[in-house]
């Protein structure tokens, strides 16, 4: 199937405006039900997030810088203040942001499939897919980086779908989305190299391609540069004084706790990002139950979700290998997948892995798209891939959606003694706590 040269247009841009605003009202409630419980006074109450640290980031004072593994993040709060004028809490405010944000990846999604000139008719239940993934849910109401990271990621994926054939679509915006990528979390910027790489090597020969995506990472640093020398000068100070031991600092970032193994990772990269398992609760030192995904616990709804999910899934990778004008963009995500995979073999922390599942949800879903372009084909192929699509919706939002309202609501007086203030996260005197 020969691509169109502009297989985006404005109705579709209208249509993914309204399916991203429609989705956006239902995250925004989840955020503000959570925003109006406990869960913001501590860190891990679930999945390992840092609840507390990133409300400091976001909105609460002191501020907190929060972390050198998301160096830019901090460029977030100003938008979150602006919202506390408005009326809202600085909870809530901080939570408005994440809804805000998953509402642009959901509308970001429906492009993507539209740029692989996927129909409409199977687009839009498979947007509805991708907006009730248990990933997207989940994060879409809670303040941390991860909600961000999943959005520059389906943007990245989105540009690098229109761009396979026509490198030299999206221009500036593509040092945008790498920006975006390296800011919220730094080893997402590897991801921003995969797509320059593969683009270029598809387009010219390898020597052009290694010049082109080393002069696109020169460009990329000078604005990221001013920006990290701007907001954290000091650890630059630091390191500048004192190499060896800002290495060392670096090192003991790491974590040394349990590791989870390959097959752990697969389940939870391949499925647990999508539909939701029971939860397995962890004890914690803090003294209380951390909730995550951990185990392949699926009521018979989630089974068939999954069931489901696996099919789309394979066929669209096979799809994709299948179709010349899609096999490039395939065998890229497919390096990415592994990159992600092999990377989180190492950082983890006490074997929580749903935390960084929005490095991989944008992945799969593009790879899963490989069959939903080969079915727009053909009218009966679309009309029967549209209406399994929309069933595979369904499920996957009815195991889905009712775990994420409880989640919302499940934190209203816990009871919980807070361990750390904000004072405590902009000292640095968390303690290991977080």
């Amino acid at each position: 199937m020969r691509a169109r040269s502009n297989p985006i247009g404005m109705a579709d841009i209208r249509l993914a405006t309204l399916i991203g605003a429609l989705f956006g009202s239902f995250y925004a409630w989840l955020a503000l039900q959570l925003a109006a419980s406990d869960y913001g006074l501590a860190d891990n109450f679930a999945f390992d997030l840092d609840a507390k640290l990133y409300l400091c980031t976001y909105s609460l004072s002191p501020m907190s810088m929060g972390g050198v593994k998301h160096p830019l993040i901090l460029l977030l709060r100003p938008i979150v203040q602006f919202i506390t004028l408005l009326g809202p809490t600085p909870e809530a405010a901080a939570g408005l942001l994440m809804a805000m944000v998953a509402a642009v990846s959901v509308a970001i999604f429906f492009l993507f499939n539209r740029a692989l000139n996927v129909a409409r008719a199977i687009a839009l239940p498979f947007t509805v897919l991708y907006a009730v993934a248990a990933t997207q849910l989940y994060f879409s109401m809670v303040p941390e980086t991860y909600g961000p990271t999943a959005c520059g990621l389906a943007a990245l994926w989105m540009f690098a779908a229109l761009r396979m054939e026509r490198p030299d679509v999206g221009g500036k915006w593509r040092y945008l989305v790498a920006g975006v990528a390296f800011a919220v979390t730094i080893t997402n910027v590897v991801q921003a190299f995969i797509v320059e790489l593969a683009i270029w090597v598809r387009a010219k020969r390898l020597t052009i391609a290694l010049r082109n995506t080393t002069v696109f990472g020169l460009w990329l640093a000078l604005p990221l540069g001013v920006l990290l020398l701007g907001i954290w000068h000091s650890d630059a100070y630091g390191m500048v004084r004192d190499p060896i031991g800002w290495l060392k600092h670096v090192y003991w970032m790491q974590t040394f706790s349990e590791k989870a193994g390959v097959g752990q990772i697969l389940l939870t990269f391949l499925e647990f990002v999508v539909i939701a398992p029971s939860y397995v609760w962890v004890p914690l030192p803090e003294g209380w139950e951390m909730r995550d995904f951990r185990a392949p616990d699926f009521s018979l709804v989630g089974m068939a979700a999954v069931a489901g999910w696996t099919l789309l899934l394979v066929g669209g990778v096979i799809a994709g290998m299948r179709d010349r004008s899609m096999r490039w963009l395939t065998a890229t995500l497919l390096i990415a997948f592994a990159f992600n995979v092999v990377l989180h073999t190492r950082f983890q922390f006490r074997l929580s892995l749903f935390i960084y599942t929005p490095h991989l949800l944008m992945i799969v879903f593009a790879l899963a798209a490989g069959l939903a372009r080969a079915a727009s084909q053909g009218r009966a192929t679309t009309r029967a891939l549209s209406a399994s699509m929309a069933v595979l919706a369904l499920l996957v939002a009815v195991n889905n959606v009712p775990k994420a309202i409880a989640f919302a609501q499940d934190f209203r007086n816990t009871g919980i003694k807070v361990p750390l203030t904000c004072a405590d996260y902009a000292s640095g005197n968390t303690q290991g706590i977080q």
